[in-house]
């Protein structure tokens, strides 16, 4: 699907995979067909950016953790949405 519009969530403990669901129906209803987002891998505690990981392999749980990010895409997947992981080394979108 070719994206018709795209919006970036700037992920964080204040503003979680839970807060992000809560706005999928908001964003579909104003066209946009694509998420992506800052690093949602586990970061330094208290990050507000997660470009400082301290592990790769999991999702950071101040986002609400797997399940939570596992939620977020089952709601845009049931809008015909998707999300787009930002990587920071080499730049760029990775589908999820």
């Amino acid at each position: 699907m070719t994206p018709r519009a795209t919006y970036r969530f700037q992920f964080h403990k204040d503003f979680t995979f839970a807060d992000a669901e809560a706005l999928v129906p908001y964003l579909d209803d104003l066209g946009i067909s694509h998420l992506y987002a800052s690093p949602i891998t586990t970061a330094r505690s208290g990050s507000t950016h997660g470009y400082d990981v301290v592990d790769p392999t999991r999702i950071n749980p101040e986002l609400g953790g797997e399940e939570a990010f596992r939620n977020l895409v089952a709601a845009l997947r049931a809008r015909y949405g998707r999300y787009y992981r930002h990587r920071a080394q080499p730049h760029g979108r990775c589908r999820w």
